[in-house]
């Protein structure tokens, strides 16, 4: 996970820097005007791109220093949105703008037009696939997929009708006798933000069932984890599941809590007094992760300490499924946010 959220990290550092650079070069080096550049669905694109980038920065940092997960449906759902414009305009630039608009042939652009148009918008869909594989979330959010493409034509067709702006792309000024064309193409772009949404999303899907170790929003009980663990010896763990029956068990002060215990009695070999004989029964293994080392932990409910670290899920619960074969016990997995997975 840490690998995940270091790439992801380093993406939204490339894409602010170069949509930085991008709208420092188109204003000061080519001299464009703001107000030329603000007509464009580019603009819109390349601004979004940005503020998630920076949230998504901050909060892959928080990770990565404070060790803390968030797991933000906001995010989610501003990543597909922002994704699904950013394809919307690739497609567009790639399709139809690259060949029908002298001002993305020019060689003063070539730069520019290359990042904007298809590094950014085609980098931070790639970190949104496979990126964003933490948590599992709802079909339904394909749904909020046009909001970037509606915001841009609602504020751009007035501006134009009015001539604020002059019409970047030919389809814009709904004032001319072709406005049912234009409300065709306006249209068409809206179903492109829905196909391509759906496409993103399940992609993103994919990998997230391969390679996701997060949770479902909204299931189970979450668990605080107790940072204070600490790992105890293989051997250890052995030599108290596998202690003689014949001999009472005595536990210390600290593993007190890691075993439930049943009184029994038996009779005592030099005698006939009888002595309590503690057997384990009933034990819960419970399976976390770690975020402070990022390793999977099994230890016991009411255990202060783990048992065992491991560096998958999967070789923690096969070490579970092998100790409860000769013990009275079963065993919780936990998402990386703590939540009980259903077995």
């Amino acid at each position: 996970m840490k690998i995940r959220k270091l790439l992801s990290l380093v993406i939204d550092i490339v894409l602010i820097t170069l949509i930085s650079l991008s709208l420092i070069w188109a204003l000061l080096i080519n001299k464009m005007n703001i107000i030329d550049i603000a007509s464009w669905l580019t603009f819109i694109v390349l601004i979004t791109i940005f503020i998630v980038s920076f949230i998504d920065l901050i909060i892959n940092c928080r990770f990565l220093f404070v060790g803390k997960i968030t797991n933000s449906k906001f995010l989610f759902v501003s990543k597909l949105i922002v994704s699904s414009a950013s394809l919307v305009l690739f497609l567009s630039t790639i399709c139809y703008l690259q060949f029908n608009n002298e001002l993305y042939n020019d060689k003063n652009f070539f730069f520019i037009n290359l990042i904007i148009h298809y590094i950014c918008p085609i980098l931070f869909s790639i970190s949104f696939i496979f990126l964003e594989t933490d948590t599992k979330h709802k079909f339904i959010y394909i749904l909020y997929s046009p909001l970037i493409i509606l915001l841009y034509f609602a504020y751009v067709i007035p501006l134009v009708a009015t001539n604020v702006f002059s019409d970047p792309y030919g389809f814009i000024n709904f004032t001319s006798s072709h406005w049912f064309n234009n409300v065709l193409i306006c249209l068409l772009y809206v179903i492109l933000s829905f196909i391509s949404s759906l496409i993103l999303y399940s992609l993103n899907h994919i990998f997230y069932m391969l390679y996701g170790e997060g949770e479902s929003e909204g299931n189970l009980k979450r668990l605080d984890l107790n940072k204070s663990q600490i790992i105890v010896d293989e051997d250890k763990t052995k030599e108290i599941n596998e202690k003689d029956d014949t001999k009472p068990l005595i536990y210390s002060e600290e593993n007190k809590e890691e075993v439930i215990i049943e009184s029994e009695s038996y009779d005592n070999k030099d005698g006939n007094e009888k002595i309590n004989k503690n057997i384990n029964r009933g034990k819960i293994y419970h399976i976390t992760y770690r975020s402070d080392s990022s390793l999977w932990s099994v230890k016991l409910e009411k255990g202060k300490r783990a048992l065992k670290l491991f560096k998958t899920q999967a070789e923690a619960i096969n070490y579970v499924k092998e100790l409860i074969k000769t013990q009275d016990a079963s065993y919780r997995v936990h998402s990386l946010k703590g939540k009980i997975r259903k077995i």
